[in-house]
């Protein structure tokens, strides 16, 4: 018997609430986001970016990581480098566009980022895990 799969549902929070502060958003949207309530998550990052006149990198970059989960890479790189644009030496969006790179086939831009990645980090162990995936197939190229 196969299961019905239904629609989205709605947000499991009320949207349109005046948001109290970036940190107490920024942990709405993680508790959101850790129960998989993307549609609540996305409505949150709206508001959120609203709110900050589009500046909140953490926004955008969970924007990112659900737009990734969701499947839409170029979706998710767009807001990965929104989030790069903010805070140009972060390692952790740096590794981001270096994975979704890597998701999309394009070994030599994976490689590029992730190794900037590694130069900003070198103790960081998912860019370290990609990067040798990388090689292997730019070397096959």
């Amino acid at each position: 018997m196969v299961a019905e799969q239904s629609e989205p549902s709605a947000p499991k929070w009320k949207p349109n609430f005046e948001l109290i502060n970036l940190e107490a958003s920024n942990a709405l949207l993680y508790r959101l986001y850790i129960q998989g309530d993307y549609v609540g998550c996305k409505s949150l990052i709206g508001e959120m970016l609203e709110q900050c006149s589009n500046q909140s990198e953490y926004a955008f970059y969970m924007r990112g990581v659900i737009a990734r989960a969701e499947g839409e890479l170029e979706e998710a790189l767009t807001w990965f480098n929104k989030a790069l644009a903010i805070s140009p030496t972060s390692t952790t969006y740096l590794r981001n566009i270096g994975r979704v790179y890597f998701l999309l086939g394009n070994h030599t831009q994976a490689v590029e980022y992730l190794e900037k990645a590694i130069k900003g980090n070198p103790n960081d162990p998912v860019s370290s895990c990609y990067l040798p995936f990388g090689y292997r197939f730019v070397q096959s190229l």
